[in-house]
């Protein structure tokens, strides 16, 4: 009797093996954080006017105070945005939706966005046709 009391003492009091503790956190801001901006070629529309097309994400940063009502926004001197939603989404951030895939603006788009200050938003999106993260640069007038 003892002999199996013995072995039920030694299973419990085995040592439990230390869990694996997740890789340390990089110092920088991860990719896809809200203060980043974000160029889609397409947005995730289902149906209606934005299916297919490309959608600008702007950074939790900058807020609809920012912004004359609606700023021309344009890429390669084109004007690009054919509707900005009413509020915010996607980690805070504001979206315009754009006129046209984002293939179709090709490569080395130079993205001007206005503010009401005078100043604009500007970045260069190397790729129409891929997504891009991006924080643009504040360009003062």
């Amino acid at each position: 009797m003892w002999k199996w009391l013995e072995a039920i003492f030694k299973m419990f009091s085995k040592k439990k093996k230390s869990p694996k503790l997740p890789p340390d956190l990089p110092d920088e801001i991860p990719e896809d954080s809200d203060y980043e901006s974000i160029w889609k070629p397409m947005s995730d529309a289902k149906s209606g006017a934005r299916k297919g097309n490309g959608v600008l994400i702007i950074g939790c940063e900058y807020r609809w105070e920012d912004f004359n009502d609606y700023p021309l926004v344009t890429a390669n001197d084109k004007s690009c945005v054919r509707e900005w939603r009413a509020g915010y989404a996607n980690g805070n951030r504001m979206h315009m939706f754009l006129n046209k895939h984002g293939r179709e603006y090709g490569k080395n788009i130079l993205l001007i966005v206005p503010l009401k200050d005078g100043s604009h938003l500007q970045a260069m999106i190397k790729n129409g046709s891929k997504r891009q993260h991006f924080n643009p640069e504040r360009v003062a007038r």
